[in-house]
């Protein structure tokens, strides 16, 4: 399986990247298959910092046909309502004039800021956008950013 191999900074383009983090062997596709674990695609998923702008990212890309090969929704169980509903919380007391979100799925962080924040305009940029009954400020755009 081809990765792509990031060696630089996204921001600087130096190549000062450390290893901060690794989960060894992580699912290249994160939710329910009809195939059985044996078929499983997995790598370690490293976590890189740059001395230079401390920026965090991760070190090689799987595929995005693989990692995208169906819709999955990050905003399940308690843990993750928890999570969301804190982020809210954080990117509220900042007052942003509108939220750019890449990877934004479902649209749930979009839809609990606009409970909030009526008139705002937060816009989703997914390769799969699950487009549901959402609140008209809240744009999807499909495609990808940065791959």
């Amino acid at each position: 399986m081809k990765t792509i191999k990031r060696n630089k900074d996204l921001i600087s383009g130096e190549t000062d990247l450390e290893e901060l983090f690794r989960i060894k062997d992580f699912p290249a596709y994160v939710s329910v298959v009809d195939e059985g674990p044996e078929n499983d695609i997995q790598h370690d998923l490293i976590f890189d910092i740059s001395r230079t702008t401390g920026m965090i990212q991760i070190r090689e890309l799987m595929p995005l046909d693989l990692v995208y090969k169906g819709f999955h929704s990050e905003a399940l169980g308690k843990t993750w309502i928890r999570h969301h509903n804190s982020f809210i919380e954080f990117v509220n007391k900042f007052k942003p004039s509108a939220v750019l979100e890449v990877g934004g799925s479902s649209g749930y962080l979009g839809n609990k800021y606009l409970e909030i924040n009526k008139d705002f305009r937060w816009t989703i940029l997914d390769i799969i956008p699950k487009k549901g009954d959402n609140n008209p400020n809240l744009e999807f755009i499909e495609g990808e950013f940065g791959y």
